[in-house]
C-alpha cells in the first residue's frame, strides 16, 4: 500500500503515513488527522465546503469525524501559509499604506 504523504493542516510540518484512523493526531501538534481541513475533499465556500457531494455535513470541521469520504490530502489549508506573522504584518502595512 503506498504510503500518505503531506502537510499538517495545523502546524503544516510535513507527514508521512500508513493510513489515517478516525482518532489519529498529528504527531508533531497532536490535532485531529481525520478531520475535514485534512481531506482533499475539503474545499471552504462550497456546499458543505465539500468537493465530494454525498458527504454528510459535519459541523466541526476541524475535529476528528466519521466521514467515509475522507481522503488525506491537501484541502483547503488552514494552517502555515508560508509566511511567518511578521512578513505578513509587513505586506498588510504595504497594502493599506498610502504614500
Amino acid at each position: 500500500m503506498p504510503r500518505l504523504t503531506g502537510d499538517c493542516a495545523f502546524c503544516g510540518k510535513p507527514l508521512e503515513l500508513d493510513r489515517v484512523g478516525f482518532r489519529d493526531e498529528c504527531p508533531h501538534c497532536e490535532e485531529a488527522l481525520h478531520a475535514c481541513v485534512q481531506c482533499g475533499h475539503y474545499a471552504p465556500g462550497k456546499h458543505n465546503d465539500c468537493n465530494e457531494t454525498q458527504a454528510d455535513f459535519i459541523k466541526d470541521r476541524d475535529r476528528n469525524n466519521l466521514c467515509d469520504w475522507f481522503r488525506f490530502g491537501p484541502g483547503g489549508q488552514i494552517g502555515q501559509s508560508g509566511l511567518d506573522k511578521s512578513a505578513a504584518d509587513q505586506m498588510l502595512k504595504e497594502l493599506f499604506n498610502k504614500s
